[in-house]
């Protein structure tokens, strides 16, 4: 998930952050280095405010266009866990998923893996019964469903 700050400062100067939450934390943390660095090109900079809010920060779960759910970016860098969270969401439970709609809906969530990398772990899942993978007929391709 990519989160945006903004840092106003006097004379119209703003610093604006933009990334998923440690590049953020990162940056911010490393704030006082760049204050030294930009000291010597523009002068003092003193953030006009500072704010921290203690209280945690929510998270809303997005839907992306086709009904494409957004995957938390804690599972995003397990492929299995990514899958399972697609095929078990309403999207995945509205009718059984083609190895494309699977795909395309991990390249919307920027997950970009190869066919056989997605193939491999989907047959991994049906065969601990994580998920269903059957065909419609002989010839079919495989369809995917929650269990």
């Amino acid at each position: 998930m990519s989160i945006k700050v903004s840092i106003p400062f006097q004379d119209n100067i703003n610093i604006e952050i933009d990334g998923d939450m440690g590049e953020v934390k990162k940056v911010i943390s490393e704030l006082d280095g760049l204050f030294e660095v930009l000291k010597g090109a523009v002068g003092e900079l003193k953030p006009l405010t500072t704010t921290v809010s203690p209280e945690p920060v929510s998270i809303t779960r997005s839907v992306h266009p086709a009904g494409i759910p957004t995957i938390a970016a804690e599972v995003k860098t397990n492929l299995r866990a990514s899958l399972i969270e697609l095929i078990s969401s309403d999207w995945g439970k509205q009718s059984p998923k083609t190895m494309k709609e699977i795909i395309e809906a991990l390249r919307t969530n920027g997950i970009y893996r190869g066919k056989s990398s997605i193939s491999s772990a989907l047959f991994q899942l049906s065969q601990t019964n994580k998920i269903r993978r059957y065909r419609e007929n002989q010839k079919g391709e495989w369809k995917y469903t929650a269990v």
